[in-house]
């Protein structure tokens, strides 16, 4: 129960329509909810969905998806003690949310859990590279050494294990939710961008990496261009989550929009 005595309710399949008009209104700022909501509902063993309400309408969302939470309320208020009593009693390994909501959590759990915070950008301008028909579109098989390449960068190797990054991203791939798409030198996987969600409007990139023995290629902006100009035609949304300052700045001032801020904890090892 939360602290204005409403109940965190265990999500149905008939509460699946109200949870997604909820989310919907304000993509940015949940787009993994509303995306594993919109693909999945209730149905995935890996998840589960709990909901509160306030004044008769939803307040607060809170998905487990694996090892991890997906945070979301529209209210500067929201519950924080529900949410922590969630995290404390499932003892997850990462959540995310609105960079406030972090913000208000850390101060419960600055023990066992650091923090981490980025910004969503939507992107729809970059210029067109020369090099992007090397990009091709990963299979099943490329999984384990994408997943290699992934956990090289040290953030990704503190967020991820290796067996569940590779679940999810099998999972994605099978589902139709997301792909992968790489660079190979000498039949070698040395860059990396992932489709890690998507409906028929819009599309979230992530874990754009290149090999630590290649960042002086082009591979990057070979991705990025790539990225934006063929993954992001026909009028789809594409929404990116970055951490790195420079890289915002570059992509804001191509006159790419600042969508949303987001927070996660991240349990100490």
């Amino acid at each position: 129960m939360n602290s204005d005595g409403k109940v965190l309710r265990k999500a149905v399949e008939t509460d699946v329509p109200a949870i997604l008009e909820y989310l919907g209104r304000d993509i940015p700022n949940c787009l993994y909810l509303y995306l594993d909501v919109y693909t999945y509902g209730v149905t995935d063993p890996n998840i589960t969905i709990w909901f509160s309400e306030a004044g008769g309408k939803i307040s607060l969302v809170i998905m487990k998806y694996y090892d991890s939470f997906q945070i979301y309320s529209d209210r500067e208020d929201c519950d924080i003690a529900a949410i922590s009593d969630m995290i404390n009693e499932y003892d997850i390994g990462r959540a995310f949310a609105r960079k406030d909501i972090i913000e208000k959590l850390s101060e419960s759990f600055n023990n066992r859990y650091y923090v981490e915070y980025g910004k969503i950008l939507e992107l729809n301008k970059y210029r067109i590279m020369k090099g992007m028909e090397r990009v091709e579109q990963a299979t099943e098989e490329d999984i384990p050494e994408i997943v290699d390449l992934i956990l090289t960068d040290e953030e990704n190797n503190a967020s991820y294990n290796s067996e569940e990054l590779a679940g999810q991203m099998l999972d994605r791939m099978r589902t139709g939710m997301g792909n992968s798409y790489i660079i190979r030198e000498e039949g070698k996987i040395v860059a990396h961008l992932s489709i890690a969600a998507q409906t028929d409007k819009f599309r979230v990139a992530a874990l754009t990496i290149v090999h630590p023995d290649y960042r002086n290629t082009l591979y990057g902006t070979m991705l990025d261009s790539y990225l934006i100009n063929e993954l992001g035609k026909n009028g789809m949304r594409l929404f990116a989550f970055m951490t790195d300052e420079r890289r915002i700045k570059m992509f804001l001032l191509m006159g790419n929009s600042l969508a949303a801020e987001y927070g996660k904890l991240i349990k100490n090892k």
